[in-house]
């Protein structure tokens, strides 16, 4: 937990050095690093968010504030959350990046995602983070925090704070264990090399919470996450809305305890939401669309049809009978 008076410091340094540039407003957020703060630009008449750290406090902040601006810079991305000036000034790291109206937290905490958002969730996240990896960059902590949301509830990844490179073909190093616990994957918790499917298991632990309001598993710590590791793919609760396919088995692949088990890259992933059917088929519209009987009316209306084109026809050859008879049709 982040200091109260530090942060109090932290925001009033952070007013100093931005007069009549930025006018910061309310925090945001606060953490180990730093804060969040929302602040208006009077330029462009827009809010922005400020990430803030003490670079006077050890090298290690402000290492850890420029790794992140550099390699947010580096994967511009429609979602991954944009990044528009970072600068170190007088003892303080700041990034300005877009602000964004709500979080993934926020939205899971009011309610479960219906199955079209959370399969377009899950489409834009894979491919927001397909593009890092292809870039040799790890997030390793992605979580619903982490996920913004604008006002159309497309969502932007953001806090690369501890992501790694990892060089084409090479691995991280073993040993270091950081992230969230509930979104930690198998092979995180263990401190064991990750890749690019750590982020794919932690992608379908914030999905398989966005359908169903809990976390694939238990534990608040890393420790007791390890603990209760499974040894098969948790299953989503029968009956509820997101338990119909394709969501559940891309979810379900996602979260496999083995690497090689999961969706090996978060572009196939993202392709397999891409490529879903357009409703679920335990749906009765879908059903009715999918299905040939579906573009058959109902008997009595097909029986009404019929009786009207009888009586049609029977006229139309009284008609042709009377004018051949020499008398005018009534």
């Amino acid at each position: 937990m982040a200091d109260p008076q530090m942060i109090a410091d932290l925001e009033s340094r952070l007013r100093t050095i931005l007069r009549g540039r930025f006018e910061v407003r309310e925090l945001l957020g606060a953490g180990g690093f730093g804060a969040v703060f929302r602040a208006f630009d009077p330029t462009l008449e827009r809010d922005v968010a400020i990430k803030a750290f003490f670079a006077d406090q050890g090298a290690g902040d402000t290492d850890v504030a420029l790794d992140e601006a550099k390699l947010v810079a580096r994967i511009e991305h429609p979602h991954i959350v944009p990044l528009y000036h970072a600068e170190s000034r007088d003892g303080i790291v700041y990034l300005v990046m877009r602000c964004f109206p709500d979080t993934l937290r926020a939205r899971i905490d009011r309610a479960p995602l219906d199955p079209e958002a959370l399969a377009r969730l899950g489409a834009q996240v894979a491919d927001a983070l397909a593009a890092a990896h292809e870039r040799g960059v790890v997030h390793l902590d992605v979580k619903p925090d982490n996920i913004l949301l604008d006002g159309d509830g497309n969502p932007a990844v953001t806090d690369f704070g501890i992501a790694r490179l990892v060089g084409a073909g090479d691995q991280s190093p073993t040993g270091v264990v950081s992230g969230t616990p509930h979104y930690m994957s198998p092979e995180q918790v263990a401190g064991d090399r990750v890749d690019g499917r750590t982020d794919v298991y932690a992608l379908g632990a914030v999905l398989y919470e966005a359908a169903t309001g809990k976390t694939p598993v238990a534990g608040d710590s890393a420790a007791g996450h390890g603990q209760s590791r499974f040894a098969r793919r948790p299953p989503l609760r029968k009956g509820g809305a997101q338990s119909r396919p394709p969501w559940a088995r891309i979810i379900s692949q996602a979260l496999a305890k083995d690497p090689d088990d999961r969706w090996q890259s978060a572009r196939a992933m993202a392709t397999a939401f891409a490529t879903r059917p357009a409703r679920s088929t335990n749906s009765r519209r879908a059903g009715q669309e999918a299905h040939p009987a579906a573009l058959v009316p109902s008997s009595g209306i097909l029986a009404a049809g019929l009786f009207a084109g009888f009586i049609a026809i029977g006229y139309l050859v009284y008609q042709g009978c009377a004018f051949f008879g020499g008398r005018r049709p009534p």
